[in-house]
């Protein structure tokens, strides 16, 4: 079995922040399961939303000359992805948003079939919108989403120490992580045993005719 690494997104423009220490917990527990992960950081400045300009479908980058093409560069080598974001106020999901967008955007291919999870720290229910959102980004661009039993990472000040107090801060890191090594060896025995991946319905008009007349 080749060796399989996963693709941990730090969202936050603060490297050193709550994103890291959870990211950096999930590491570890990766590594415990053999699994190489890589933390990546969007970088301390605004990351631009899309400009839906399309010459990425020629050349394969964004013309935006910030840190998504790098990133959409490694993805192609990670088998599965770990999305980590704070939630600065209610319903904004920051830089983050913008730069899970242009990624999948950029290079489909290299995300589609993959297991992927979104982590988002805020204080209560606040990641609602931010979470919704980035799961549908997921969605549309057929990645395997990994859930867990709860849905965010209760963030209750500047204090890295205060996220691991909370057991349920854990218990939902953990949950990701144990169903994210478990996806990705089922995955390759798959394909070791021979299992195909299904080709990519391009269009719509690709699809085949039903059987029968449609009404």
């Amino acid at each position: 079995m080749k060796q399989l690494k996963v693709l941990l997104l730090n969202g936050s423009t603060n490297k050193h922040g709550n994103s890291e220490e959870v990211l950096n917990y999930a590491s570890e527990r990766l590594k415990e399961a053999g699994i190489l992960p890589e933390i990546f950081w969007i970088g301390p400045d605004h990351i631009h939303e899309c400009k839906f300009c399309h010459r990425c479908l020629d050349t394969g980058k964004c013309v935006i000359e910030d840190s998504v093409n790098d990133f959409v560069e490694k993805a192609g080598e990670a088998d599965g992805f770990i999305f980590a974001s704070p939630v600065s106020r209610i319903g904004r999901g920051g830089s983050v948003a913008s730069f899970v967008e242009r990624s999948l955007f950029v290079n489909e291919d290299a995300f589609r079939l993959k297991p992927a999870a979104v982590v988002t720290l805020a204080k209560r229910t606040a990641d609602a919108p931010p979470q919704d959102m980035l799961n549908k980004h997921l969605t549309d661009s057929e990645l395997l989403m990994i859930a867990s039993k709860h849905w965010n990472i209760g963030s209750s000040g500047r204090e890295t120490a205060d996220l691991f107090r909370n057991k349920e801060n854990v218990r939902v890191i953990c949950t990701i992580v144990n169903s994210m090594v478990y996806y990705l060896k089922c995955i390759e025995a798959g394909r070791e045993a021979g299992v195909e991946c299904p080709e990519k319905i391009r269009s719509a008009f690709d699809v085949p005719k039903p059987d029968r007349e449609v009404f």
